[in-house]
Order: C-alpha cells, then sequence, then structure tokens
C-alpha cells in the first residue's frame, strides 16, 4: 500500500466519530515529533474530501463487519472474515484472533502474516508475546503497545516486534471470549494511535454482538438437542425386547446424527450379530456386506476401543484395519463410526473388589455411516459418543431382562393379576368355574376309544405270481380282469442260455451213446480179444454209461427249468394286474419277480388295516380281553368308493411283527373278517379307512390320547 493510503487511512482513523469508549492504556507509546504533529492536524484542513472519502469507505468495511455478524457462520469464518477486514482499513502489516477458554486457555482461531513479525523465529519472543495477551485479558482492557517494548526482565510481558502492536478484547456481556492483535506499522502520533485504538474498540463491539448471539444460539442449538435427545431416551428406552430396542437405537440415531446409515450388532467378539439396520425391515445376514459389518463390529468389541474412520486408517489396530478397510471398499462409505456398547459390571461388596478396576462387559457395536460426507467434527463425535452410552443401557437392560428364565411365563403370569382386581373378580370366578368343570367332564365322562388306521380291501385267496426263473418275456396271455383256470397258461418266457445249455447237453448225450454204440459192437465182432483188452473195453463203456445217465438226468433238470418259463396260474380266479401286457410283453424278469396277481373274488374277503405301532397297546388289550369273553373285537369302516355309508367287521389276526412301511411309518397289519355281501362293490385294493373299537375311556382321553403318549414316551420318559 502507498505511503498516501496509509495517511488517509491514519486520518480517517483519527476523524471518525466513535462512541466515547476510550479505555485504551498506552503501555509504551512511539515518539511523537513536531513533524507527525503538524501533520495529523493539517491534514483535516487541506485534504477534507479525502478525509470523508476514507471514512465512508471505513465506516462500509465496519458495515460489512456488522452483516458478517448477523449471520450463522462459525467462528472460524467469522475471525477470517473480521481480520481481514480490519487489516484491510488500517493498511496493518499482520494480524491474529484468538479465543479464550472456560479456564482461560488462549486458543488460535486464525491469523495473517504472522510470519512477518519475526515471532515464529525466536522462542523467548513468543514468550513475551504470550504473557502479553494473558496480561491483556487479565486487565481486562484494550492495550497500545509500541515497537521494541520489552521491560529488562525479558521474562515478563512486552512487545518484541518492529511493529506498533494493537489489542483489543471480545466480550460476551462482561466476559471476554477473544482477543484481537494488529501488528501496525510505527509511525504517526498519539491522535493517530487512539483513532486505531477507537477503530479496533468499534470492531470488537461489533464482534461482541456476534458473541452474544452466537452464545443464543448455542443455546437454542443446545435446547433442541436436549428435546430430542429426550425423545431418543424415551424411545429407546420404551421396550425391554432387544430386538424391538435394537431397531429404536438404529432408527433414533440416525434421526439424531442426520447420517445415511446406523447399524446395531448386538453380542461379543465371535457371538456378534447385525440386529438392527435404520429404515430396513429385516436384516439379511447371510449378505457380504452384512457378513463384513458383523466381523468388523466383532473386531472392535474385542478390542474395545472407538474406530472413527474418515479415509485414513493407517494408526488403526491391524486386525480391525483389514476389516474395515474390506468393508468400506464394498460398501463405499466415506465415514464408518464403529463405537463398542458395554454393559457396566457392578462393583463387589469386599474391599478387594472395590479397589479393583472393573471392567466394562461388551454387549454389542453401535456402526455410524456417511456415504457422501467425510466429516466428523467434535460435535459429531460427541453426539455419537452420548447416543452410544446411553444406547449401551438400554440395550444391556433389554437383555438382562430378556436373559431371565422363563421370562414368557413370568410376563403371562403377571398379567393375570388383573384378573383377580374386584372389578374383574366376578368374571374371573365365573370362568375359573367353566374350567374346573370341563376338566372334571374331561376326566370323567366316559367315551368310545376308536382307534384308526388306514387299509385296503383283498378278496382272502389270493396269490402273486413270480417269476421262478430270468428270462425275457416272450407272450402274454393273461389281461385285466380275465377269468383264469388253475393251471392255465398266463405267459411264457424264453431264456436263450438255457436253450444253448440244453442243446449242448443233447450233443454230449448223442455223442455218448455212439461211443457206446462203437464200443459194443467192438466186444461182440473181435473173439480173440485178449483178456486185458477185454477189462479195458468192459471199463470204459461202464464209464461211457455212467456219462450217459448223469447226461440225461441233467438234461431231464434243465428240461424242468425250461418248463417253469411257462407262467401258470396256481388257483381259479381272476387277474386283477392293470395293463399286464404292456408290463412284461419283451422285457426281462429276473427270478422272484413279481409278475402279476390272481385273485378268487367269489370267495371270503377281508380287511388289512396298517395300525400305527404306537397305537397297538390299546388295540392287542381289546383284543385279548374280547378273546377271554369269547367275543369279537368290532371295527367300523368305511369304503372310498362309499365314504358316507359304515360297515362293520370283526379283528381275526394281529400280526406279531411290525414293519416299516413309507407311508405310515412303524406299523402292524391287522386283518379283518367282513360280510361281503354286505358291501355294495367289490373292487380289490380299494381304500379303507377303519376304527378299531378298544373299549370306553375317559373322553379327555379319547381326544388327547395321541398328544399324552407323545408327553409319555417323548418328554416324561427322561425324567
Amino acid at each position: 500500500m502507498t505511503t498516501n493510503r496509509r495517511a488517509r487511512l491514519r486520518v480517517a482513523c483519527a476523524l471518525i466519530e466513535y462512541p466515547p469508549r476510550d479505555r485504551t492504556r498506552i503501555m509504551t507509546a512511539t515518539p511523537v515529533d513536531n513533524a507527525a504533529t503538524s501533520t495529523d492536524t493539517a491534514r483535516p484542513v487541506l485534504e477534507k474530501g479525502l478525509v470523508e472519502q476514507t471514512r465512508f469507505e471505513i465506516r462500509a468495511l465496519l458495515g460489512e463487519i456488522a452483516e458478517l455478524s448477523k449471520s450463522d457462520v462459525g467462528i472460524e469464518q467469522f475471525a477470517e472474515g473480521v481480520l481481514n477486514r480490519v487489516i484491510s482499513a488500517l493498511a496493518a502489516v499482520a494480524g491474529a484472533i484468538w479465543t479464550v477458554g472456560d479456564n482461560g486457555e488462549l486458543t488460535l482461531v486464525y491469523s495473517l502474516g504472522m510470519a512477518k513479525t519475526g515471532l515464529a523465529s525466536d522462542p523467548e519472543r513468543q514468550l513475551q508475546h504470550s504473557l502479553l495477551l494473558k496480561k491483556t485479558l487479565a486487565g481486562d482492557e484494550s492495550l497500545l503497545v509500541g515497537p521494541q517494548s520489552v521491560p529488562a526482565d525479558k521474562k515478563e510481558a512486552g512487545n518484541p516486534t518492529d511493529y506498533l502492536l494493537l489489542l483489543d478484547l471480545f466480550r460476551n456481556g462482561q466476559k471476554p471470549k477473544a482477543i484481537i492483535e494488529v501488528f501496525q506499522r510505527p509511525g504517526g502520533g498519539p491522535t493517530t494511535q487512539r483513532g486505531y485504538a477507537r477503530f479496533l474498540a468499534q470492531v470488537s463491539e461489533i464482534a461482541g454482538e456476534y458473541l452474544k448471539d452466537r452464545r443464543l444460539r448455542q443455546f437454542t442449538d443446545q435446547q433442541d438437542l436436549w428435546q430430542q435427545l429426550e425423545r431418543f431416551f424415551a424411545h429407546v428406552h420404551s421396550s425391554l425386547d432387544p430386538q424391538e430396542t435394537a431397531y429404536a437405537i438404529a432408527n433414533e440415531a440416525r434421526r439424531l446424527l442426520a447420517c445415511d446409515r446406523v447399524s446395531v450388532a448386538v453380542g461379543a467378539q465371535n457371538s456378534s450379530r447385525i440386529t438392527a439396520v435404520s429404515g430396513v425391515d429385516t436384516v439379511d445376514n447371510r449378505s457380504a456386506n452384512t457378513s463384513l459389518l458383523t466381523r468388523l463390529a466383532a473386531a472392535v468389541t474385542k478390542a474395545g476401543v472407538a474406530v472413527w474412520c474418515t479415509g485414513d486408517t493407517t494408526n488403526m489396530p491391524p486386525q480391525i484395519e483389514d476389516v474395515l478397510q474390506r468393508y468400506v471398499d464394498i460398501s463405499h462409505a466415506k465415514m464408518v463410526a464403529v463405537l463398542p456398547l458395554t454393559q457396566s459390571v457392578p462393583d463387589g461388596d469386599s474391599e478387594e473388589d472395590t479397589h479393583k478396576q472393573r471392567k466394562p462387559k461388551p454387549i454389542g457395536a453401535l456402526i455410524i455411516e456417511r456415504m457422501d460426507d467425510d466429516r466428523a467434527d467434535e460435535q459429531f463425535r460427541h453426539r455419537g459418543e452420548v447416543i452410544a452410552r446411553h444406547s449401551s443401557a438400554a440395550l444391556a437392560n433389554a437383555l438382562q431382562h430378556d436373559g431371565v428364565f422363563l421370562m414368557p411365563v413370568w410376563k403371562a403370569l403377571s398379567g393375570l393379576q388383573q384378573l383377580f382386581l374386584p372389578k374383574h373378580l366376578p368374571k374371573t370366578t365365573l370362568v375359573l368355574g367353566a374350567i374346573v368343570a370341563a376338566v372334571v367332564a374331561l376326566c370323567v365322562v366316559p367315551a368310545e376309544l376308536a382307534l384308526q388306521g388306514q387299509g385296503k380291501l383283498q378278496p382272502t385267496t389270493r396269490q402273486e405270481i413270480y417269476a421262478e426263473t430270468g428270462g425275457v418275456v416272450e407272450s402274454v396271455l393273461a389281461s385285466h380282469g380275465k377269468q383264469v383256470a388253475a393251471n392255465s397258461e398266463l405267459a411264457r418266457l424264453r431264456n436263450r442260455d438255457l436253450d444253448v445249455q440244453i442243446a449242448g447237453l443233447i450233443g454230449k448225450r448223442n455223442t455218448t451213446q455212439e461211443q457206446i454204440s462203437s464200443l459194443s459192437q467192438t466186444m461182440l465182432r473181435e473173439h480173440r480179444l485178449s483178456p486185458e483188452r477185454q477189462h479195458e473195453i468192459a471199463g470204459r463203456l461202464a464209464q461211457l454209461k455212467e456219462t450217459a445217465a448223469n447226461l440225461d438226468h441233467q438234461l431231464a433238470l434243465y428240461q424242468q427249468k425250461k418248463e417253469r418259463l411257462i407262467i401258470r396260474s396256481p388257483i381259479d380266479g381272476q387277474v386283477v394286474t392293470w395293463q399286464v401286457q404292456d408290463r412284461l410283453i419283451y422285457r426281462r424278469v429276473d427270478r422272484g419277480q413279481a409278475l402279476m396277481t390272481v385273485v378268487d373274488p367269489s370267495g371270503d374277503w377281508e380287511l388289512e388295516l396298517l395300525m400305527p405301532e404306537s397305537r397297538m397297546g390299546h388295540v392287542s388289550q381289546a383284543f385279548r380281553e374280547s378273546q377271554k369273553d369269547g367275543e369279537n373285537l368290532t371295527v367300523t369302516f368305511t369304503l372310498a368308493t362309499h365314504p358316507g355309508e359304515e360297515f362293520e367287521g370283526t379283528v381275526r389276526e394281529i400280526h406279531s411283527a411290525a414293519d416299516v412301511r413309507s407311508d405310515v411309518g412303524n406299523s402292524v397289519l391287522v386283518k379283518v373278517a367282513i360280510d361281503k355281501n354286505k358291501l355294495p362293490d367289490l373292487r380289490p385294493g380299494s381304500a379303507v379307512t377303519a376304527k378299531v373299537n378298544c373299549g370306553t375311556r375317559p373322553v379327555g382321553y379319547v381326544w388327547f390320547h395321541d398328544l399324552i403318549n407323545f408327553v409319555n414316551s417323548k418328554v416324561l420318559f427322561w425324567f
């Protein structure tokens, strides 16, 4: 800035009319000569238009500072705007604004041009400057300190720079809250210097109004925050169900923190799992995102330290850094905070427990995420820590309450006390009386115990036709519903291996017969054979006859086997196998394979019931008692073809062995004799639903006998 510009500002500062506030103390004034004095008095007369113009510029700067003080900006932005305008208005070299903490500590908020003052290079100068700031704060007044105003004791307050130092206080009411200092070029008379001080005082008053408004806004924000926290506390402590509490924490914390997502993990270390996610009704713990988040929560709860990640993970424990980096890569979150939730452990009663540090028990973690913003300022972190503390208490109470033995039972019993209040007692007595009467009736009133079983309607005389030897079905003479006579041909098989073996035996037998005939003729023709030769031929002839007899016997057996390739009906009856020709023709069958079924529908019929083994105790007991009394155990049944009609039969036989069947499991075959003349339709294999009448039992047992048997066998058995 030019000398003329600085002169204009000095003159303007001397002539601006300020309120009568002059609390400035000059510690060491700069010497003022006659020339400077004459300049201060003569220039307004000589340059009246210039003074008015400069005065207008400075008032405009003050207006800008006043407008800035009315805006809702932070202390850093306000300090920057004020200091830049003050330095510009005074044409100063440097400046700084310091805030005053609750304990009187000073914090640099914003500075401009401080490198020119030379304070940074000399620790002794820094000490003198710091003592000067504290002196200004302690004296509660503005200071104007000349250059190189250093006392003899260099450890006392002073201005060790080559510039004129102006200091003033920003007050919030009567209490100083900040210090502004301006390093001005030396020169100018006392009037000019006091003009600087009065200008700075006017700026301080405007800044004080900003601090008042800011404090009021802080009070308002704190009131809003406490109202929000009160709603948060009410929501998270409203339920003792862990699931509901976790969802309340996630949703209310997201609203209170104004973040993108909040998740709650319940459990410690390996048992940790994501229970609730804000804005989501259900959590898919099998997804890759949730799986990594679960591992991250487990690692943080194990370490027991809060993790705030805004991009840099170099100072984190490696077991947390690896999982966190993998989760950030897949979730694309710019800010992730994982705060462990703990349950306070009560101190013991003994002196040893009292002096021992009790470590909180981890119960989960609170995960806070921001997707588009990586900021996590002090206020945001403080809110997160407050939410984590109260979430820990709410979740710990819910888990402790849910862990009480038989809690659902106690909850149900606690609701019963309402029934015994005087206004509800008559209704309760009436209901209890009805219940007691119903229980007595269930235990006393007799009813018929009828055990149900499924079965089929079958003729008593029936035969399954099996293949006696393997082969290929060459022809099928039987058909479904065909009447056949005993020993009549039903089907014919062909076995090429058997034919080959028979042909081979016939060939061997013919060869043996020829050899026998040849040796016999030799003995008849040759009369002069030696005795040795005769014995040899006779032995050979006997051996061949024995071989021929064996071959005849084998051939007879093979012929019998070939005869068995013809499938014949063992009884007079009817073929009941469906589509027997399509099932058998030209197909390979093995020995013992079922081919078809032949029944005698003109004979007696019976029911084959499959009774579950669990019900056979009552059936067997009723059957034995009926035999002792010389009576028959009756069975009531219905046919699938006639479901509206009931028929009766009697138990004829109960098999002694139980078999496993795919449709009913372990079951016992019960045969029931029936009168076929009373049945409207006789079809082999017709489905039957039957009830075996096993006598009388209490009606409660009749209705719930399956449940009672299950409890006796599966529950009470172990006690």
